[in-house]
């Protein structure tokens, strides 16, 4: 029997994204032909990803860039640290 539609699970497994983005995108009215059931979507099994317009003007969204607790800004997996962040000398003039 075949089926011409996919589940959001499905289709979030083919496109590389989560369930959650796919029923996101499936509530904006993002991809075309979906079928809102009770408790889900239908999706058409010939339907494309949608390109992600979240990032504008070709910038990474902001929630790529973490600061961490050490003083390390993580963007994507390159670390840079901020050099003497932590440095400070107590009144004796030892560090």
């Amino acid at each position: 029997m075949d089926f011409n539609w996919i589940t959001p699970q499905e289709a979030a497994e083919e496109w590389g994204i989560t369930d959650r983005r796919v029923q996101v995108l499936c509530a904006n009215g993002i991809i075309d032909g979906v079928i809102r059931l009770k408790r889900g979507w239908l999706i058409p099994k010939n339907a494309q990803k949608p390109a992600d317009g979240r990032a504008k003007n070709g910038r990474k969204p902001v929630s790529d860039k973490k600061v961490a607790e050490n003083g390390l800004i993580d963007m994507r997996g390159k670390n840079m640290k901020i050099d003497n962040f932590y440095e400070s000398k107590d009144e004796d003039g030892d560090s």
